[in-house]
């Protein structure tokens, strides 16, 4: 099975699983709604689903995190998002602790501080995602979406003001921080849907802002429920939040999916978790772990405060809440220490690396040197008696044969040389923005093409985040190694161009004979070559571009096609 059919398998079997899924949780609400008697049974499938589907949505979300960048969701954007994600759980959760298990409603209480504190992160992470497009946002864009918003806001406000103004402070300001959070949350998420209509869709953006204009119509709806007396547990309104947790699931596993397939490398993928979960594992568990505990304890000693010795309960709490500081300021402290020891460490490990390949490229000058003078002997063999043809006889015929074996030779030497040279120096990538086009036909300027030979360049033109120079020497090496197969008998190069969210995709692609199987795994190991003439350093000098640029070279065959996958927001 190819790339393209698991890709298409997998987009089939998401599609399938999110319908399934909202319509079972659909199909649950409705039997409970329309069931003529007591369905007790539901208040357990309830509690569960509260339960394992935002479980499933923070622990997704945590996965989500060992990836650089999903779909083209910004690493701060990303772990706002996975906050958020969070603190809906933990809502659920202390609501459900209060509902199910203490019998109590209290308000305001631990649940409502996460359930707005969710929304709140939703929209750094946001503005984090729209910081860097904000030149393609219209003022327009803007207006409206401030407009739409004050539309939910202004009466809303007005009701619930209306309805509460018997409650005391606190809970009058707790009980309009909702309307007033989904309202300022709105704004943000019309600006990205207008953005994501006029420009290439992002699968992930529409999902989460999908997700997310669920759950505000799930939170409006409710906040009149409990004005007019009409909501009661596991009303049908209940299913919009499962649904906007289920929607925000898919869109994460469908991000983590397209993430795995342009992963540059394992090693590198490794190399990242492991500073993650050094850097954010034991504050995340301690963050967790205190905010359960003292959610769990506040709530005991509101629950029994009837029926225990309140002073025991106080005392019994603040211990516990101190040891948990203490504990938590070593871990910490423990956690620093580990993190500059932790960095030190992979510095050197880093410096002794980059000096082994050092040394392994310069080991193969040895071998390289023997084959680079054999190389050079046969062009300066040619020079030699090319030249003393025209002294011999220098008619203009014999002249212009000649010297075209001469500018041969010499180009011969010159690449062989360049080879060499590319492969051996390491230097900085000096990134700047050029046109496919321009690239192309500076690389076919330098080149000599036989006739018989048509080179085809792709019909789209974007503009590259690359080191030019270092691309110059890769288009080079794979066009001239398709000219030199196809010298004899003559054929097509053609130069494709494709994209997706994260990556630009050249292919280079010749009709020429295809590369043997035994050969094409080999193709761009150092001094590896097939020809009489070479010196087997241009493809591994090729890879290693590619890989400077945090990019993928591979080949395939039938017809022979090189494929160089760069990312798009290419970074020094």
């Amino acid at each position: 099975m190819n790339s393209e059919q698991s890709i298409g398998n997998f987009h089939k079997i998401w599609f399938i699983s999110l319908i399934a899924s909202t319509l079972l949780v659909i199909l649950v609400y409705t039997i409970n709604y329309f069931y003529e008697d007591d369905f007790s049974i539901f208040d357990s499938i309830s509690l569960l689903l509260y339960t394992i589907i935002p479980g499933i949505l923070v622990t997704v979300s945590i996965w989500a995190l060992r990836y650089e960048k999903i779909n083209g969701v910004p690493k701060k954007s990303l772990i706002f998002l996975c906050l958020a994600f969070v603190c809906w759980f933990l809502a659920e959760q202390v609501w459900m602790l209060y509902d199910y298990v203490f019998m109590i409603d209290p308000f305001p209480s631990a649940a409502d501080i996460f359930y707005i504190s969710a929304p709140l992160l939703m929209l750094i992470s946001l503005v984090i995602f729209l910081r860097p497009l904000k030149n393609q946002i219209s003022k327009k864009s803007i207006i409206i979406a401030i407009c739409i918003s004050f539309l939910l806001l202004i009466p809303t406000v007005i009701i619930t003001y209306q309805e509460n103004n018997d409650v005391n402070f606190i809970e009058l300001i707790i009980v309009l921080f909702y309307p007033i959070v989904d309202a300022i949350v709105l704004i943000p998420i019309i600006i990205t849907v207008s953005l994501l209509s006029h420009s290439k869709k992002n699968l992930f953006w529409v999902m989460i802002t999908l997700g997310m204009m669920v759950l505000i119509a799930a939170d409006t709806s409710y906040l009149f429920l409990e004005l007019t007396d009409n909501y009661y547990d596991n009303h049908p309104v209940d299913l919009l939040w499962l649904v906007s947790y289920l929607i925000w699931t898919f869109s994460l596993w469908y991000g983590i999916y397209n993430s795995k397939i342009s992963s540059n490398s394992d090693d590198d993928l490794k190399k990242y978790e492991t500073q993650l979960l050094g850097r954010y594992g034991a504050i995340a568990f301690l963050v967790i772990m205190n905010v359960t505990v003292v959610t769990v304890l506040l709530s005991i000693n509101y629950f029994a405060i009837n029926q225990y010795d309140l002073e025991f309960l106080d005392f019994f709490t603040s211990f516990l809440v101190m040891i948990m500081v203490i504990f938590s300021i070593l871990i910490i402290l423990l956690n620093k220490t580990m993190q500059k020891n932790l960095k030190q460490q992979t510095s050197h490990i880093e410096n002794i690396s980059n000096e082994l390949i050092k040394a392994e490229k310069f080991s193969a000058i040895g071998e390289l040197a023997s084959r680079l003078a054999h190389d050079m002997r046969n062009p300066l063999g040619v020079i030699t008696s090319s030249n003393m043809l025209i002294k011999k006889n220098p008619t203009k015929e014999i002249i212009s044969k000649n010297n075209e074996r001469i500018q041969r030779s010499l180009d011969r030497m010159e690449h062989q040389i360049n080879n060499v040279m590319d492969f051996v120096r390491i230097r900085k990538l000096h990134l700047q923005k050029i046109s496919l086009h321009k690239l192309i036909d500076d690389t076919l300027n330098s080149l000599i093409i036989p006739n018989g030979i048509t080179i085809k360049k792709p019909i789209e033109n974007p503009s590259i985040q690359c080191d030019v120079e270092q691309f110059l020497i890769l288009f080079y090496n794979v066009v001239y190694n398709a000219i030199q197969k196809l010298e004899k008998n003559g054929g097509d190069i053609i130069i494709n161009y494709e994209q997706n969210d994260v990556n630009n995709i050249i292919k280079i692609q010749d009709s020429g004979e295809v590369i043997p199987d035994e050969t094409i795994s080999k193709i761009f190991e150092p001094l590896f070559t097939t020809k009489y003439q070479g010196t087997g350093l241009g493809l591994a000098s090729c890879k290693q571009i590619v890989k400077q640029h945090k990019g993928t070279i591979r080949v395939e065959n039938n017809p022979t096609t090189f494929i160089i996958t760069i990312p798009k927001d290419l970074k020094e």
